[in-house]
């Protein structure tokens, strides 16, 4: 009898864990999140409840698992972020009842990644990605979502560490993000 409730108590749980949605600010920091607690957010716009939740205590070499399972604990999906875990963000871009997962993560050379995956027949697809050496700035809450990468540029318009830095641009189009011509 008490197995049966069980499942209900770590709901009840999941759902009084704080998570952080696109009203928070958008930031990939420079600290890593340990306090992520998992949460309830409806990733596929089903009025069901998906679980998401950081796995940092898997078999990985290096980084977390997010996790992501159905009501009844089964595991829908997974992605591992091929780094070190910093933040993750619950976002809408189309303002249909979907939510997209922002990841953000230190890979290679210590360059800031963002990774945006949406939840489509239980699985996870990648939306976009993009990494920077100097930093990542992500306005998710505005009318129009747009993401500014950080780049180095030398005179000659190779990239380069060693030389001033500018910005990409890449605004949401309703469907896909696009690099701003501007």
């Amino acid at each position: 009898m008490k197995t049966k409730f069980l499942p209900i108590l770590i709901l009840a749980a999941f759902l009084s864990a704080g998570c952080e949605t696109d009203q928070a600010s958008s930031s990939g920091g420079s600290s890593v999140n340990k306090n992520y607690k998992p949460c309830l957010v409806d990733l596929n716009g089903d009025a069901v409840k998906e679980v998401v939740y950081i796995d940092e205590k898997s078999d990985c070499a290096s980084g977390a698992v997010i996790r992501i399972k159905n009501r009844d604990q089964t595991e829908i999906d997974s992605l591992k972020v091929p780094g070190r875990f910093k933040n993750l963000k619950f976002i809408e871009l189309n303002n249909d009842g979907q939510k997209q997962i922002a990841v953000y993560f230190e890979g290679e050379n210590n360059f800031i990644n963002l990774a945006i995956y949406q939840l489509k027949n239980d699985r996870l697809f990648k939306m976009f990605s993009a990494e920077s050496e100097y930093g990542i700035d992500a306005e998710f809450g505005s009318a129009i979502p747009r993401i500014k990468i950080g780049k180095g540029r030398s005179e000659n318009g190779e990239y380069s560490a060693n030389y001033v830095s500018e910005v990409d641009t890449w605004i949401w189009d309703g469907t896909k993000f696009i690099k701003d011509s501007k």
